[in-house]
């Protein structure tokens, strides 16, 4: 691991003397600012580049406490590819967690559903609403027309037809697992 520079930077203006003239100038720098050290030198400030400068020091101390943990060999070998696949499996590995536990909530309250919904949303599926439509529809219909049997049967039918499409969202989502496991098995030496 190369040596460098361990603290946080920030970005600011550092006034220099210029050697040979003397004239002192106010630079656009990032650095350390408990010790008033410049790491890095932007440009001038008020000349014609000013608004670039200064948004170059900002960007450059952002960029390095970012990457403050990431050894420089690692950058260096543009391993940003390596690292955001890191993170996508912790995602997969968060989201697996996730459904294990609205799976396991499935009837305490409306934990589960909340669950779902962020499946879905971080999945890219649409989410469900907190009360399915079906079901809905199956309680206005049973509470209107007070459980006559056509209504009583429409409603039967639409629990029933939830209860079979939160079977299949259960089958799909234990089925990508495996898909997941099994790509994960196959990409590993």
């Amino acid at each position: 691991m190369s040596a460098h520079t361990t603290s946080s930077l920030t970005p600011g203006t550092i006034p220099i003397v210029m050697p040979g003239t003397g004239k002192l100038i106010n630079f656009h720098a990032v650095g350390i600012a408990e010790t008033n050290t410049a790491v890095a030198l932007t440009g001038i400030v008020g000349d014609a580049r000013d608004a670039l400068s200064a948004a170059d020091a900002r960007r450059l101390a952002a960029c390095w406490n970012a990457c403050q943990n990431i050894e420089t060999e690692v950058l260096e070998q543009h391993a940003l590819g390596v690292i955001s696949a890191e993170h996508s499996q912790q995602i997969h590995k968060m989201l697996a967690a996730l459904t294990q536990i609205a799976n396991e909530t499935r009837n305490i309250g409306s934990a589960h559903i909340i669950a779902r919904g962020a499946i879905a949303k971080a999945e890219g599926r649409p989410a469900m609403s907190t009360q399915p439509d079906a079901l809905r529809l199956a309680d206005q219909l049973k509470a209107r027309y007070g459980g006559t049997v056509p209504t009583s049967q429409a409603a039967a039918e639409l629990r029933r037809q939830y209860a079979e499409i939160e079977f299949l969202h259960r089958r799909n989502d234990a089925l990508r697992q495996l898909i997941a496991a099994a790509q994960a098995a196959g990409s590993q030496p």
